[in-house]
């Protein structure tokens, strides 16, 4: 897997692709609260019918803190790490703790194909500007 990433004025997004599905989830690392940053979360399980959820990063990063919170209270041996899984629906085994709470199945819907997240999107940004995405 690389990360890609797309920078604009003012704007930069990173990618992460996966061909597993939104269920089996996504990698992210180091991803911090920035207005000017944006991650695009791409799913080619269906190769013919990409699917890009577009996320603000603190949204990215608000999901991660929830998925490591109940990871921990799940297994408190577990050690902190900088990378995140994100999913949708979350693990079974971490379903119904408070802290993930916002993060209900559907929770990603909202962020499909959400371009309209950027402050201006350039013509060249779409499904094609993420064709070169290593798969998992």
């Amino acid at each position: 897997m690389r990360e890609v990433l797309i920078e604009g004025e003012p704007w930069s997004v990173r990618v992460r692709a996966t061909t597993k599905g939104a269920d089996e989830g996504w990698m992210v690392r180091g991803v911090q609260p920035d207005d000017h940053l944006f991650v695009a979360l791409v799913d080619y399980s269906d190769a013919q019918v990409p699917v890009v959820y577009l996320l603000p990063s603190e949204d990215v990063w608000r999901a991660g803190v929830a998925e490591a919170v109940a990871y921990g209270i799940h297994k408190p041996r577990s050690k902190e790490a900088s990378m995140r899984m994100l999913h949708d629906p979350l693990p079974k085994a971490i379903q119904g703790f408070p802290c993930t709470s916002p993060y209900q199945p559907g929770w990603l819907d909202k962020y499909r194909e959400a371009w309209n997240h950027l402050p201006s999107t350039p013509s060249v940004l779409g499904k094609r500007a993420f064709a070169a995405s290593e798969e998992d």
